[in-house]
């Protein structure tokens, strides 16, 4: 297999704070069917991880990183679907980005999401 597909599931939401349980797994379990779907099995692996965010603050959090190996014409044709995962999981987890990794490159890491933002209902898959 020739590709390897990387989505790093956050466990907290975009203010650093903590995610209940249940909601970061549900996220977790959504993506590894997902990509099991697709590429037909997975790997999830507990990670920390620190990034500075657009407040300018340090933040660790905890990670689950969700991996795929695959074909190159697989990865190509489930691209799409897997960038759409990414931004419905930015968006529902108060994200400012969702890293996604094809092949060692940085494929989606976007910074938008609204503020307004402050439902539990949001966090449903």
């Amino acid at each position: 297999m020739s590709s390897k597909i990387e989505m790093y599931v956050p466990t907290v939401d975009g203010d650093g704070q903590a995610l209940p349980l249940e909601i970061a797994y549900r996220w977790r379990d959504h993506v590894a069917h997902t990509l099991t779907e697709l590429f037909g099995g997975c790997t999830c692996v507990q990670a920390s991880g620190y990034y500075r965010n657009t407040k300018g603050n340090v933040v660790m959090e905890d990670v689950n990183v969700v991996y795929s190996y695959t074909e190159k014409e697989q990865a190509d044709l489930s691209h799409r679907r897997v960038i759409e995962l990414a931004k419905r999981l930015c968006a529902g987890l108060r994200q400012e980005c969702v890293l996604v990794v094809y092949d060692g490159k940085c494929e989606y890491d976007d910074d938008e999401f609204e503020d307004d933002w402050d439902s539990e209902a949001d966090w449903k898959i």
